[in-house]
C-alpha cells in the first residue's frame, strides 16, 4: 500500500477517490466505467467538461473516479497507472481535498519564489 493511501482519510465523502490524467477529449462516462470498473464498485465518476465552446461535448482531459473500497482503488491505480487508453498513455493518482492541495501548491509556489528571490539576489 503507498504512503498517501495509507494517509487517506477513508471511505468518507471523497474517499477512495483517483485522479485519471491524460484522456482524449472524446472520452466519455461509459468509457471510464468499462475501464475501471473491472476492479470494484465505483460510487461516482466526475468527468469535467471541456472549456472550449465549439467542442461543448468534450471532456477536459481528465477525471476523478471514486470506488466504495480502498482495495479496489488501489488494484486499478496500479494496473492501469501509465497504461495505454483509447491511444493514450494515462496516469493515475490517489486526489487530496482542495484545502490540503491548495496548502501543498503554495508551498511549491513559495519554494518557487524564494528560488527566483535567490537567482535575482545573484545577478546583481
Amino acid at each position: 500500500m503507498s504512503s498517501v493511501a495509507k494517509n487517506h482519510r477513508g471511505p468518507g465523502l471523497k474517499g477512495w477517490r483517483i485522479l485519471v490524467r491524460n484522456l482524449k477529449f472524446e472520452t466519455k462516462e461509459e468509457d471510464i466505467r468499462k475501464l475501471a470498473g473491472k476492479f470494484g464498485e465505483i460510487l461516482e465518476i466526475n468527468l469535467p467538461k471541456g472549456r472550449d465552446k465549439r467542442f461543448p461535448n468534450s471532456c477536459a482531459g481528465f477525471c476523478f473516479i471514486q470506488f466504495k473500497r480502498r482495495m479496489d482503488a488501489e488494484t486499478a491505480k496500479k494496473e492501469l497507472n501509465f497504461k495505454k487508453f483509447n491511444g493514450r498513455k494515462i496516469s493515475l493518482d490517489w486526489t487530496m481535498n482542495k484545502d490540503d492541495w491548495r496548502i501543498v501548491n503554495m508551498k511549491k509556489i513559495q519554494k518557487m519564489q524564494k528560488k527566483l528571490k535567490t537567482s535575482l539576489l545573484m545577478l546583481k
